[in-house]
């Protein structure tokens, strides 16, 4: 159980600290700060285009489209392979991504400031960490199955998750 642990902390650790980076560098860009209605139609427009993944498969999220290294659990103690699991997680585009409101998510915590944009990084992190702890639970019995499903559970569940982040965030904002 406390592997899981180190996989979702350090999940949530680099998804903070890539919104942390993504917030600063807005601010040294100037647009951080910028009204609401930017976040929302940063996620509006990438919920858009997760719906249009959905139906006909593109656009697909921007990513490396590889998982982590098998071998890492091969090679590494469990501790280690964990970490290093969770924090390329954390980092979406670092592995496969199946929702596009991940960059919606990073582009409007962005545009709120670098506070934000850790907080959604790192809530982004904590949802990944979780859904794939849930759903390797699922998995164990039949690899091949198991991760066809896993992968549609993935992109629901982070689809989901983000999102109830994100309004959440945004309701705090408005409020």
């Amino acid at each position: 159980m406390w592997v899981a642990s180190v996989l979702t902390l350090s999940g949530v650790g680099t998804g903070a600290v890539v919104g942390l980076v993504a917030g600063v560098a807005a601010e040294l860009l100037g647009v951080a700060g910028t009204s609401v209605a930017v976040p929302v139609v940063l996620v509006g427009t990438s919920l858009l285009a997760d719906l249009t993944v959905a139906r006909v498969g593109r656009p697909r999220p921007l990513s490396v489209q590889r998982q982590v290294p098998q071998t890492w659990g091969r090679l590494l103690p469990a501790p280690v392979a964990a970490f290093l699991y969770g924090a390329r997680l954390g980092i979406g585009p670092a592995t496969i991504l199946t929702s596009w409101l991940w960059w919606g998510a990073a582009l409007a915590g962005a545009t709120l400031g670098p506070v934000p944009s850790a907080l959604g990084g790192g809530a982004f992190g904590l949802v990944r960490g979780l859904t794939t702890i849930a759903a390797a639970t699922l998995v164990q019995r039949s690899m091949a199955a198991g991760m066809a499903r896993l992968r549609r559970r993935e992109a629901m569940a982070t689809t989901l998750g983000l999102g109830v982040v994100v309004l959440a965030l945004l309701g705090v904002l408005l409020a």
